[in-house]
This record gives C-alpha cells, structure tokens and sequence, in this order.
C-alpha cells in the first residue's frame, strides 16, 4: 500500500470498544507514522519511533487480523508506554499506562520510606505570672485557668490530627499540657528533657526591669549578641538550638508518623528558625503565644511550614 498523505487514502477501522466505538486510523505524516484515534470527540496522536517501513505497512494491511497490534511500538508515547494497546479477535482493547513502570517503582518506594507526615509545634498553655514580664526559663510553674482552658479546646477540636506520639518537654506546664490532649492516650506521650526552655541562670524569675537594674552591663552585651551570649549560669540561645535540634532531627526519622511537639516559647522558635532556614538571631520575629500551634508539612523536601501561631478561640 503507497503511502499518501490524502485523507481519502488512509485506511480506517472502526472496532467496538469497552466504552464504545472507537476509530482507529494508521496514517503518515511528515514527522513519521503513528497512530490517530478519537473517543468521545478527544483525538491523541501517538507518534513511533521509526519510518513507516514495509514491515510496518504490511501490519497495516492485516490490521483485522493480527493478533497482537504494533507490538514494535516500544516507548512510542512520551518514550515512556511500551505497548500501546492489543486486540484479541477483533474484540478486546489493552490500553498500557502511560508512564515508566521502573519509575513507578521509584515513587513507591520512596513514598513508603518517606519520613512522618505532619509534625506540630505547639507552646504550652498559659501560666500564672504578675503583671510585670518576668524571665521565666526552667523555673517550674503551673497553668493558670486559661491555660487549662486553652490545652482543652485543642483536645476537643472537631478536626484536630489525631498524632501517633506526643513528646514534651519535662517541665510541668508541657508535660500537663499534653496529657490534656492525649486525653486516654497518655501512652504516646515521651518526655524530652531536651525540649526544656533555655535556662537563664541567675536571670530566672527577675522582672526585665530588675535585669536591666542589677545587670546593666550583662544587659547590653545581650542586645549586642542575642545568639551567643549567656546570662550568669544560663545558657545562650546557640546552646538551646545545639541541644534542640538533635532531638527534633531524631523525631523526623521516623517514618509515617504524625507527630506533636508541646513546648515552650523559646524551642518552638528555635525548631522554626532551623525548619525556614532563617537565621537564629531573628527568632523573636516568630510569634509564639500561649497555647499557639504552628503546622510543619514534612512531605516535602524541604520542609514548608504551612500555619504557624493558630491562637485558640476561647
């Protein structure tokens, strides 16, 4: 059969489908062979890798009776489908997928070895403090009223993730605070000593005004150097993120889990500088507030922060 680029000189065929009639219309083009077909009124053009030899104009004219159609056309689609479809008594139509099975493989072995879903970050509830701000580091204080209220509205939130661990700090104000959300599952909860807030030594308790008062050269050289300077017997904010850091590094590693991390002010940011890339000396432009969640989405690489500071409504 000559090849023609004249419609009228295309052989068609029409063979009954699972969906319906189907037309099927072998024809040449300037970029080469291929096959034309149209469903529903869409039309595909799934072009072959070779010229329109003799051998394949010889399928062409027992296209009625082959057992098997274009079994030659290897990655004909995108370089991908390595059969495009086969016919069994002129009935039944194979339509293959179109994408590479190796890389089908690929996917689905990274998506099972993919790391945990979602990952919380939640400060704990509020505390009983005088009006005055005060540094309040490691001392250990209780919620006030608020705060309880504040742990129970995440509990009872209708869509609130269900987490498959909660870990928490050791501190009494976090480790109360998950409980309340884990509600009968205290089970999950892990306490990290490590997820402690920074200790701010001979500075814990003191209203900012006394610090500024009794140590007006200390207070200086803490606006100078936010990230590495110590108050007397505490620790630095370069010291909190060396021992944060690991531990948020080690909850990540475990695969397909969601997971909630009920802390204090300070980790949180500290989680939230190393997760956005900022720099540490800006983690006070992170809002934190009592009973705040912020929501790391860990399927992507890296990871996104997709809300941060949710406030509770009370």
């Amino acid at each position: 059969m000559p090849e023609s680029d004249s419609p009228k000189d295309k052989t068609a065929m029409e063979k009954d489908t699972f969906s319906g009639r189907c037309r099927y219309q072998p024809f040449v083009r300037s970029t080469g062979p291929g096959l034309r077909f149209s469903d529903g009124g869409r039309r595909r053009f799934l072009k072959t890798e070779n010229c329109y030899s003799d051998r394949f104009q010889d399928d062409m004219d027992d296209f009625q009776n082959c057992d098997v159609i274009f079994n030659r056309l290897s990655d004909a689609f995108l370089g991908q489908t390595r059969d495009i479809m086969g016919i069994r008594n002129g009935r039944k139509i194979r339509r293959a997928c179109s994408f590479n099975a190796r890389e089908r493989d690929i996917n689905t072995k990274e998506k099972k070895e993919r790391k945990i879903m979602m990952l919380c970050l939640l400060r704990h509830g509020e505390i009983e403090q005088r009006k005055e701000k005060r540094f309040i580091g490691q001392t250990d204080l209780p919620l006030n009223d608020t705060g309880l209220r504040q742990a129970h509205w995440w509990a009872r939130k209708p869509n609130f993730m269900v987490f498959d661990r909660i870990y928490c700090s050791d501190l009494a104000r976090s480790h109360h605070t998950a409980k309340i959300i884990a509600e009968t599952r205290e089970d999950c909860i892990r306490l990290i000593p490590q997820f402690r807030e920074i200790h701010l030594g001979e500075w814990e308790g003191l209203a900012m005004s006394q610090v500024r008062a009794r140590f007006p050269e200390e207070w200086r050289k803490r606006g100078e150097n936010i990230v590495s300077y110590r108050p007397p017997g505490g620790e630095s904010f370069a010291d909190l993120r060396d021992r944060v850091i690991p531990a948020f590094e080690h909850i990540i590693s475990h695969p397909r889990e969601n997971s909630l991390i009920v802390a204090h002010a300070g980790v949180n940011r500290v989680i939230l500088c190393h997760v956005l890339g900022m720099a540490l000396a800006n983690l006070f432009r992170v809002g934190q507030d009592y009973g705040a969640l912020s929501i790391i989405d860990c399927k992507r690489d890296p990871f996104r922060v997709t809300a941060m500071n949710m406030q509770p409504t009370l």
